[in-house]
């Protein structure tokens, strides 16, 4: 035991120092050749989602469906969830409350609302997997999935790291 803690503890004493003092080269948004058009809802690519969100309101309104009874098992789900609200709300009430909130970006109106709180509470790492060769261009179909197909306005990671091991900025 005593050999083990003396082999780390060399280790660390040795390289440590060259390990703390490196800081990690981070590809900003500009770098990697982000959209930023994703982010204003006065873009030609939230236009055109406005316009096809209007015309499926259009066509629904015009053939309604009959609204259906929920089943026992989605009315058990609405009651978990919201329970999981109230529990959320009333366990972190100040801890993660927004402090600011931009609505507007450059002069320009934001699809998304950027949203900050005081606090941290943790940092997620998740793991994507894509079928792009570089990861540039894994970066550019993860911020365009995220923005446009799931309708976020921007992408969804403060940092990633690509296939190459470099430190990507994320949202903004």
């Amino acid at each position: 035991m005593r050999k083990i803690f003396l082999t780390t503890f060399l280790f660390f004493l040795l390289f440590g120092t060259t390990f703390a003092y490196t800081k990690p080269q981070i590809i900003t948004r500009e770098q990697w050749g982000a959209n930023d058009e994703y982010f204003y809802s006065d873009s030609a690519i939230w236009k055109a989602k406005y316009k096809k969100w209007a015309a499926k309101k259009k066509w629904k309104a015009e053939h309604p469906t009959p609204k259906k009874e929920p089943t026992a098992y989605q009315k058990k789900l609405r009651q978990r969830k919201a329970q999981a609200r109230r529990i959320w709300v009333n366990t972190f009430p100040q801890k993660y409350k927004t402090v600011r909130t931009i609505k507007e970006l450059n002069g320009r109106p934001l699809a998304w609302d950027i949203k900050f709180t005081e606090n941290i509470g943790g940092i997620v790492i998740h793991h994507t997997e894509t079928s792009a060769e570089t990861s540039l261009a894994t970066i550019r179909s993860i911020q365009k999935f995220h923005s446009v197909s799931r309708e976020w306005g921007d992408i969804g990671y403060t940092y990633l790291i690509g296939m190459d091991g470099r430190i990507y900025e994320g949202r903004a």
